[in-house]
């Protein structure tokens, strides 16, 4: 009886799977073979696996066009590495030549001719200023020397003595304060106002000629 529990126990208990050992093991139990965790020392040889050396990332020492392609040229060589060197390295884009908007060339374009023509020809309209200066003073920065119609409670302050007109703004020093008439069409008075202008400005625009004193 002890005989068969025996062998009904042995029936009854799973067998253990067969383990297939490589046989480079089998041949030297001593060998680690590919069990290694450790590649082996000509792994990747020939292959486009091992990143090249001369790639190297400087990115923070240079210009942002130098930066930009050392980029560029560590992306390429992360690609070789994965597809085994069939990635092309990307090369800077060649910047296009400046076009010139003058078909012409550079040459200024030559007014003379036109000049000539609209002199050579009859003037069909009179045109005239529809802004008449009334009064003009230029500020020197001492607003006690202004002119009566100058209200010396317009005194104020800005980097500098300067003259605050209500409803135009602030005149600093060399500028000019001006009393002008605008006409309307028919040639009368439409409104009168006070404006303020740069000197460069006003002189562009107008001509100061003193009167002479009767």
């Amino acid at each position: 009886m002890a005989g068969e529990d025996a062998q009904n126990a042995s029936d009854s208990e799973p067998e253990a799977p067969l383990v297939q050992l490589p046989a480079d093991i089998l041949a030297d139990p001593t060998a680690t073979g590919s069990m290694s965790d450790e590649p082996p020392e000509d792994w990747g040889a020939g292959q486009g696996n091992v990143f090249e050396p001369d790639v190297v990332s400087m990115t923070s020492q240079m210009d942002p066009v130098a930066a930009a392609r050392a980029s560029l040229l560590e992306d390429a060589a992360r690609a070789r590495a994965v597809l085994g060197g069939s990635a092309p390295t990307p090369q800077p884009a060649t910047p296009h030549p400046v076009q010139s908007v003058n078909p012409r060339g550079n040459r200024a374009p030559d007014i003379r001719q036109a000049l000539a023509r609209a002199a050579s020809l009859p003037n069909t309209t009179k045109y005239r200023s529809r802004v008449v200066i009334g009064a003009a003073w230029q500020f020197d920065g001492q607003l006690h020397l202004a002119p009566d119609w100058v209200d010396r409670n317009w005194a104020a302050w800005d980097d500098g003595p300067a003259v605050e007109i209500p409803n135009a703004g602030l005149v600093h020093k060399a500028e000019w304060l001006v009393v002008q008439n605008v006409l309307a069409d028919d040639g009368s008075l439409a409104y009168e106002e006070i404006k303020i202008y740069p000197d460069a400005t006003f002189r562009a625009l107008f001509m100061p000629e003193p009167l002479n004193a009767a």
